[in-house]
């Protein structure tokens, strides 16, 4: 276990101002002590840049989030409608955490958004960013118990990344086609490490009166002209639909991954055709690239895995780097987040460098882990940034994804 970065993750407490200089305001349903206001709307309405806005167990309607704020739930906070972060300024970081909510919709916001822990219920489109620059997401689920639309996460124009997260499309209630786990389109950037991603089952076909077909399974990814990088995860496609009204008439599985344009990396990640146990088809295909889709040669890339149960001071928190054996890797921990380019690296610098420390060589193994406990004297609401590198003679630098860690 390397000692030297165990001291510099102590030394955070020193690294990252606190929350406690801004303001706090609680929303509950339930008037009490403390208590600010009775919706999370009213709350955002007034709360400034770098406010935290805590919101306590409970149901509440949907809200537009405008300012780089900090919006953090618990455990039994729902939210319902489609709620939005729009327009946020460049050079600011806005946190959402702990939120249960129907539909998430982001667009034109040039800062950092950070979503954390967050579960989205809504059967299609439940969650999409449009024009945003920077969108960090760890542990997501997106798994609603049926679709209702073509497709359930939807990336435009966008830079995301998916940490840690579950996109799993739901199954289709009649002959319509499958959903699709996540499309992603007009020149987007989509980052995944250690996230699985489902395309939906298509509907049965079952009354022989009706014109029509069963519906064809969808897609885990589909992609057009857009960039998709893949560490640590997997991709499946949906299973086709039954013909429940004559033989051989099922219709065919889902792909895995579908691209027209893009140039896409992916290491240590499983991608597989869509495959109904009871549907007559062969499995559906791993992937189908057209339009010059390809994947950027072979190299083993680095990844960033952050695990915990709580988050609050004090608490386990385990770091885990993941790459090819070989090659030295340096973790890098800052405050602000920002996207520099790297030369030789498809990922930017994320996380401004105020300090960093040498792990050392990657065993054959492939895995540095590192465990510690969050620092006791950060408050909720504080944030650390941290990343990895790794420089290789065969591949060269090569940067991980970017993760955060947000004080419960």
């Amino acid at each position: 276990m390397p000692l030297v970065p165990l001291a510099l993750v102590a030394s955070l407490a020193s690294l990252v101002p606190l929350a406690s200089a801004q303001a706090v305001f609680v929303v509950d349903d339930d008037p009490g002590a403390g208590v600010t206001h009775s919706t999370i709307a009213a709350a955002l309405a007034v709360a400034g840049p770098l406010d935290r806005v805590d919101v306590r167990p409970g149901t509440y309607g949907r809200f537009d989030l405008v300012r780089p704020t900090r919006l953090m739930g618990e455990a039994g906070v729902v939210v319902t409608g489609e709620s939005r972060i729009i327009n946020l300024p460049a050079s600011s970081t806005t946190v959402v955490t702990d939120l249960e909510l129907e539909r998430l919709i982001m667009s034109t916001c040039a800062g950092t958004v950070l979503l954390d822990a967050l579960t989205v219920t809504a059967g299609h489109s439940s969650f999409r960013a449009a024009a945003c620059d920077d969108v960090r997401v760890r542990a997501l689920v997106a798994a609603p118990p049926l679709a209702t639309g073509p497709a359930l996460v939807e990336i435009s124009a966008s830079r995301v990344q998916f940490d840690d997260c579950l996109i799993q499309a739901g199954p289709e209630s009649d002959r319509d086609n499958g959903q699709h786990g996540l499309t992603a389109v007009n020149s987007s950037f989509v980052h995944f490490t250690g996230t699985t991603v489902t395309g939906g089952r298509g509907g049965d076909y079952t009354d022989p009166a009706a014109p029509g077909q069963a519906g064809l399974g969808g897609n885990g990814l589909s992609v057009n002209s857009s960039d998709i990088r893949l560490v640590g995860s997997t991709v499946m496609g949906g299973g086709g639909g039954l013909d429940l009204t004559q033989p051989f008439g099922d219709a065919p599985n889902g792909t895995g991954f579908r691209s027209c344009g893009g140039l896409h990396d992916r290491w240590d990640t499983m991608i597989s055709g869509g495959n109904e146990p009871m549907n007559s088809n062969a499995q559906g295909p791993v992937e189908n690239f057209t339009c010059g889709a390809a994947y950027n040669g072979g190299a083993t890339l680095p990844g960033f895995y952050l695990t915990g149960t709580t988050f609050l001071p004090g608490s386990p928190v385990t770091m885990t780097m993941r790459s090819g054996a070989g090659g030295q890797l340096t973790i890098i921990l800052g405050r602000i987040p920002v996207s520099i380019p790297v030369m030789g690296s498809r990922i930017p610098l994320l996380v401004q460098r105020a300090r960093s420390a040498p792990l050392g060589t990657v065993p054959i193994s492939g895995e540095i882990t590192i465990p510690f406990a969050v620092p006791g004297p950060l408050t909720r609401g504080t944030v650390m940034f941290l990343q990895t590198e790794r420089d290789s003679a065969i591949n060269g630098l090569e940067m991980s994804n970017a993760t955060a860690i947000i004080v419960r």
